[in-house]
Order: structure tokens, then C-alpha cells, then sequence
């Protein structure tokens, strides 16, 4: 399931570096279906409401993007990914994925 997530009222801020994802036990890099490499995103989300503001990362396809650590971002087209998997041990595992469309600095267009 992917719901979407209204970004309107949330500072998204970079606390490191973007690092492209790996295909599982390789050291290739995962790509999307239309060929392009896939990044994770460090972020810390204000403006959620709780009592702590929540650290996470973001999916994002594209080229990779260089952004001081504190830097606000934004994430165009924010979704929240559910997943489920098999581990190799055959057991069920799932959770969930904030992927975007794109990602840039705040001041720029995504």
C-alpha cells in the first residue's frame, strides 16, 4: 500500500549524507525500472505533532544531491510505502519505506 503524505506543514531537514542503496549481497547499486540509481536520504521531520521529532530516511530516485548536514529539504511527491518480504530464513518480514519522486533543496525546484 502507498498512502501520500502532505509535506505543506513539515521542515524537513538533512542530518547526513545520501548514499546510494546496494543491491542485496552485492556491491552494485540498485536502480529503478526506468534505469536510474536509488539513494536513502538521512532526515530529521518537524512539525508531526509528537513530542520528539522522528529521524528517518527518504527513497528518492535521480542524481545524487549534496547537501550541508541541517539543510531544509524537500521532497516532492512524499509517500509512505508498506512492504512485506521473506527472509532468508523463511520467515516474514515487513515495515514501511518514505519514498519521493524527488528530492532538493527547499529554496530549489524538485
Amino acid at each position: 500500500m502507498e498512502l501520500p503524505i502532505d509535506t505543506e506543514k513539515l521542515n524537513i531537514i538533512a542530518i547526513g549524507e545520501a548514499s546510494p542503496v546496494m543491491v542485496f549481497g552485492t556491491n552494485e547499486p540498485k536502480k529503478n525500472k526506468e534505469g536510474q540509481l536509488v539513494f536513502k536520504l538521512p532526515v530529521l521531520i518537524q512539525g508531526t505533532g509528537d513530542r520528539q521529532d522522528p529521524t528517518t530516511t527518504i527513497t528518492y530516485y535521480g542524481d545524487k544531491i549534496d547537501l550541508p548536514k541541517g539543510s531544509r529539504v524537500s521532497a516532492k511527491g512524499l509517500t509512505l510505502l508498506t512492504w512485506a518480504l521473506r527472509g532468508t530464513n523463511g520467515a516474514m518480514r515487513s515495515g514501511t519505506t518514505l519514498r519521493a519522486k524527488s528530492v532538493s533543496a527547499f529554496n530549489q525546484r524538485a
